[in-house]
């Protein structure tokens, strides 16, 4: 969506408002869901070997922006938000595992 037709939402009637509002949703739910699919297909194993590795990306990151050497702030962003988006699978699947065991005893 343009940056033109965001700016001038205040022109549009009520009911094209809405129409556009529920686009742009299905655009942001889109791209949020992409993202995720990439973790959805991994082992626990992976999950945490990924783990670590954006924690150590995070951290050196982290110190790259403290020195003043990080070109790009956004990405500490995005490492944060990869990060949540693994643990969250992560810990998806441990509670699937823990309800496995407890339906099977």
């Amino acid at each position: 969506m343009s940056k033109n037709v965001l700016k001038n939402m205040s022109k549009f009637s009520a009911e094209e408002r809405k129409v556009l509002a529920a686009s742009l949703h299905k655009e942001i739910t889109k791209t949020r869901i992409q993202k995720s699919k990439k973790v959805l297909n991994l082992s626990t194993t992976e999950l945490e070997a990924k783990v670590a590795g954006l924690e150590s990306d995070l951290f050196k990151a982290r110190m790259q922006n403290s020195v003043g050497q990080l070109a790009n702030i956004a990405s500490l962003w995005n490492l944060r938000k990869q990060l949540a988006r693994v643990k969250t699978q992560l810990s998806r699947l441990k509670k699937a595992e823990v309800l496995k065991q407890l339906q099977g005893a």
